[in-house]
């Protein structure tokens, strides 16, 4: 996806400002994805304090993720291939470091498996 700076304000063309945006982009998405997947799942009910608590935990987890991996680059923003590769793999370590977190809390029963699985690759495609 290449970004137009020239039609930004000249506030908005620093690398910092527009590597916050994504970054907070991001996070909104994991969060919209993972709530509208338990809705299409469970219902249009009230979203329980565990999967409010999943949902932030997985979205701040994913954020640190993808800044390690180097997705929040302003060179990798005009480049896809990088692109796709740095969140594949980041998207592995963040379940990976999810799974961990639900086996030594012994938590991992309180979720629907449908929905841990289900949000995840779909927040992976929209980033």
């Amino acid at each position: 996806m290449a970004v137009n700076t020239k039609s930004l304000p000249n506030a908005a063309r620093s690398p910092v400002v527009l590597l916050g945006l994504v970054k907070f982009s991001d996070i909104v998405l994991i969060v919209l994805v993972a709530l509208v997947t338990y809705w299409s799942y469970h219902g249009l009910q009230a979203v329980p304090g565990r999967y409010w608590l999943t949902i932030l935990i997985c979205a701040l987890v994913a954020s640190q993720v993808f800044h390690a991996v180097g997705l929040y680059r302003f060179a990798m923003l005009d480049n896809m291939g990088g692109q796709t590769t740095k969140l594949t793999f980041g998207w592995l370590l963040v379940g990976l470091t999810l799974i961990a977190l639900f086996f030594f809390t012994k938590t991992s029963d309180d979720f629907s498996r449908v929905w841990a699985t289900s949000c995840t690759p779909m927040a992976e495609w929209q980033s």
